[in-house]
């Protein structure tokens, strides 16, 4: 049997779209169809999920492109968000808006932020910020009735 040739980037991301729009993940559209655990990794799940993840993330600024393309620029998601607010029937238009916006049409959606915070307080000084919180709205209660 002659040896194989590799497959093409764009074929494997034909492959890889396929998949993922049958199985919507795409961890399990990456398991279906790249080569994971061909290097031995332990964790098959978190690799494809990884691989699926960073392959996807590779396509996006050519969707982005498509869109510009066809025209889609914020000023039109802007009109056509502004129009959906007064249409009832407007599930899967709003769903293309999010998909739009998703791939970065107008900047897209505003990275997630998240900030951990660790307080250490023994508990009577917790008891006396709690007191003077609850004397404060007391007062500020008292305040608004009287206004």
């Amino acid at each position: 049997m002659g040896k194989q040739l590799p497959i093409t980037k764009a074929a494997k991301t034909k492959r890889f779209l396929a998949a993922l729009e049958r199985t919507g993940s795409p961890g399990k559209a990456a398991m279906e169809t790249l080569d994971i655990g061909s290097r031995g990794g332990k964790n098959l799940v978190a690799s494809a999920a990884a691989a699926g993840t960073q392959l996807l993330n590779s396509i996006k600024p050519s969707l982005l492109e498509a869109y510009e393309k066809k025209g889609i620029t914020p000023e039109k998601l802007a009109d056509t968000n502004y129009e959906l607010l007064h249409d009832e029937k407007s599930e899967v238009v709003q769903k293309a808006l999010d998909t739009a916006i998703k791939v970065g049409v107008g900047g897209g959606y505003a990275a997630e932020r998240t900030m951990n915070l660790n307080i250490n307080a023994n508990a009577d000084e917790l008891n006396k910020h709690r007191k003077l919180a609850e004397e404060y709205e007391q007062k500020l209660l008292s305040e608004i009735s009287n206004a």
